[in-house]
């Protein structure tokens, strides 16, 4: 039987630990991810369409919905009481809506919907990164809702200027790798981080989507 020469023994060792540890660090991430999304809530707005009347009336009823409802968030201190606060109050987050959508002449109007929804990986005012997956949010969909959106995180609560309201920020809520994984990634480490989560809930959505047609 041929011996296998010690230089490519060196080899295979050096290629199957490397293997191990890409492969630990993509889990790791992975459960910093899941963390991100069991203490973060978003608010979600979806415009009419991608007219610029519509789009321009999805940013006033944003500026209204952060600036009336800023307090009712100011005192939460965790993901599971934003989300509840948000279906307590759901029928004044809808009226604030609505009354700017009449306030600026149009003929339709918005719903509220609470619950866990699938967001792509994206970022927040060039310095908050949410990785890909399913989030707990409070989604406004105005008219027909077929138009570009806009996002922010309602918890904690980055929508909201400081100057307006005391507000917990993500370090409040993170720590360690899970908040690592929600700034910019600056080396090539962190950005495998990101992209493995990115990889393995968008593969888990598309996954999921098909069989919902299934079972259609």
């Amino acid at each position: 039987m041929k011996k296998i020469k010690k230089p490519l023994l060196i080899a295979i060792f050096l290629f199957v630990a490397l293997l191990i540890s890409s492969l630990s660090n993509i889990v790791l991430a992975f459960r910093d991810g899941e963390k991100i999304r069991q203490k973060v809530v978003r608010l979600h707005i979806i415009a009419n369409s991608d007219s610029e009347q519509d789009q321009s009336l999805k940013l006033k009823v944003r500026d209204e919905i952060i600036s009336k409802t800023a307090n009712l968030f100011s005192t939460v201190n965790n993901a599971g009481q934003a989300i509840e606060k948000a279906r307590q109050n759901s029928k004044l987050i809808e009226k604030i809506a609505n009354e700017e959508i009449i306030k600026n002449e149009f003929n339709y109007c918005a719903k509220v919907v609470i619950g866990n929804i699938y967001f792509p990986t994206r970022e927040y005012n060039d310095n908050v990164v949410l990785p890909a997956g399913d989030y707990s949010a409070v989604r406004i969909i105005i008219g027909e809702g077929k138009g570009g959106n806009w996002w922010c995180v309602l918890f904690p609560n980055i929508c909201v200027p400081s100057s307006i309201v005391r507000q917990k920020n993500m370090s409040d809520v993170l720590s360690d790798g899970a908040l690592n994984l929600t700034k910019t990634p600056n080396s090539s480490k962190a950005k495998l981080r990101l992209k493995s989560v990115e990889f393995f809930n968008e593969l888990y959505n598309k996954l999921r989507e098909k069989l919902r047609e299934i079972i259609k």
